[in-house]
């Protein structure tokens, strides 16, 4: 019993010495300023370390303002009058859409138009409020377009509000 043990033992060592592991290249400045946390072949996880003034934190609608099929904005406090919030839509024919607003005061809500990729009126006033029944709004868009749908909102933000908007096919 004590020969197979150490059989075992020193085939098992054996065997850990002569694995091979594969390394990846990577371009010299493709991680330029990142630290390589893991790399799991088609998937690299990186850490980029923040500058002293970043908190970390950027609002979607300034990393990538026309998103397809969704964007959001965050409103500080306070009345915004005139202010814009462009959806691009990849879908035609039947198309859902949905706006939604989220905030921690009932006091806050939007008032929005809406305007199809041809700059017409799809939506005269539509008022959506956060904590109620009517803080998410959906409807059916007949011969929806591919291309940028415009909400023209006025918002009330007490404390903040996210008011977001995404289409998608709508099948029966």
């Amino acid at each position: 019993m004590k020969k197979i043990g150490l059989l075992g033992m020193v085939l098992s060592l054996m065997l850990c010495l002569n694995l091979s592991t594969v390394a990846y290249a990577a371009e010299a400045d493709m991680y330029k300023g990142e630290e390589v946390v893991a790399n799991l072949g088609d998937i690299i996880i990186t850490y980029s370390p923040l500058d002293e003034n970043d908190d970390g934190i950027t609002p979607m609608s300034e990393t990538n303002p026309v998103e397809d099929n969704y964007n959001g904005v965050w409103l500080d406090d306070g009345t915004h009058y005139g202010n814009e919030l462009v959806v691009r839509n990849t879908h035609t024919g039947r198309i859902g859409m949905t706006i939604s607003v989220e905030s921690n005061s009932n006091d806050s809500y939007a008032q929005i138009n809406i305007t199809n990729p041809k700059g017409l009126p799809l939506l005269k006033v539509l008022t959506v409020r956060p904590n109620t029944p009517k803080s998410q709004r959906e409807f059916i868009i007949e011969n929806g377009l591919k291309g940028n749908y415009t909400l023209h909102y006025t918002a009330r933000s007490e404390g903040g509000m996210r008011l977001n908007c995404w289409t998608y096919k709508w099948y029966d």
